[in-house]
């Protein structure tokens, strides 16, 4: 089957413990009527989605957007392999003809560290996530930033109701996410 695009990523992309019809990816595939290979894996790194990245490019699709960084930062792994391993997979794609489109993922909830192990720093990973968003702006990558807004919305006292495990989202924060990809006008073929 012809896709559209290739979108590869972790478990934020893939949709941990939904049903596909609630994972954002595939609802805004529904939405915007467009052929979306949602390659996330649950618990992928960008090194491990670097290894499999060539695996999907056939047949190739329109266009690629890559997902990632959040298991990365959580086993203590820095900005820069992360970006590293983001281009490495944007090089293949640009050696294949084919434009590349990033997404940061949302805001975890601080509060995780009472849910989740503690030693997982989620603060600190919540910073490198903001690096890591930086770093692709400052090199005027074509970016869905997902953070801010979440950001914006943990501060108006409206994204605790999002979260099934304060990492992973709802159905709810999975429209979130959505709209926010709708809103970037990113996913146009």
């Amino acid at each position: 089957m012809k896709y559209d695009y290739l979108a590869i990523g972790d478990s934020i992309l893939y949709g941990y413990l939904l049903k596909t019809k609630d994972v954002w990816i595939n609802q805004l595939a529904q939405e915007k009527n467009l052929k979306i290979r949602n390659a996330g894996q649950n618990g992928d790194t960008t090194t491990g989605m670097l290894q499999r990245f060539p695996l999907y490019l056939n047949p190739l699709p329109k266009q690629i957007f890559i997902m990632g960084g959040v298991n990365d930062f959580l086993m203590g792994e820095s900005v820069e392999k992360v970006l590293k391993n983001l281009l490495c997979m944007e090089k293949i794609a640009k050696e294949n003809s084919l434009p590349v489109l990033f997404g940061i993922t949302h805001m975890l909830d601080e509060r995780s560290e009472d849910f989740w192990d503690r030693s997982a720093f989620y603060k600190a990973v919540n910073q490198k996530l903001v690096l890591l968003c930086d770093e692709l702006k400052s090199k005027d990558y074509p970016l869905i930033d997902f953070f801010s807004p979440m950001k914006k919305e943990w501060e108006k006292g409206n994204a605790q109701n999002f979260y099934i495990d304060m990492i992973h989202l709802n159905p709810l924060g999975n429209t979130f996410l959505k709209n926010v990809a709708i809103a970037s006008n990113c996913f146009v073929c």
